[in-house]
């Protein structure tokens, strides 16, 4: 990350599109393509998830909404990737971090006894509602098909 402020890696025929493949992205544009680049340095940091403002233009600091990180445990951002996202970001308030616990879901899966009588009650409602003619008053049953 030699510019300031950093600018994002993209695709060169998309100007919203992160580039696809960030090896090849070295190669052309790096001085020098991959022999001359160091990784593992801090040069390049490609946050998980960039919240924009405008979705029709490029995810440049003046266009960011958010920068987020996410992190799965044991793992947990490191003061130098932190520095370089709030370097992305242009404001510390603009980087968030998440987590298993911020997903705002569940890994228990519901009881499936539960989902049946669930699914069987919501069926028995749309088919009473479906019973009703229009005016709100019940439809006359069926005429048995004769046997022939």
């Amino acid at each position: 990350m030699s510019r300031d402020p950093p600018a994002p890696i993209m695709d060169s025929r998309v100007v919203t599109k992160a580039h696809d493949y960030l090896p090849g992205w070295i190669q052309k544009y790096w001085p020098g393509g991959l022999d001359s680049y160091t990784p593992g340095v801090g040069n390049i940091r490609r946050p998980d998830v960039v919240i924009v403002n405008d979705p029709s233009l490029p995810p440049t600091q003046d266009n960011l909404k958010s920068v987020v990180e996410i992190k799965f445990p044991p793992d947990r951002v490191d003061p130098k990737q932190q520095d370089a996202y709030e370097r992305i970001a242009g404001d510390p308030s603009k980087v968030a971090t998440m987590g298993p616990g911020d997903c705002g879901c569940s890994d228990d899966q519901p009881n499936e006894a539960e989902s049946s009588q669930s699914a069987l009650s919501q069926l028995g409602k749309l088919i009473g509602q479906g019973l009703k003619g229009a005016l709100g008053v019940p439809m006359p049953p069926p005429i048995p098909l004769p046997v022939p």
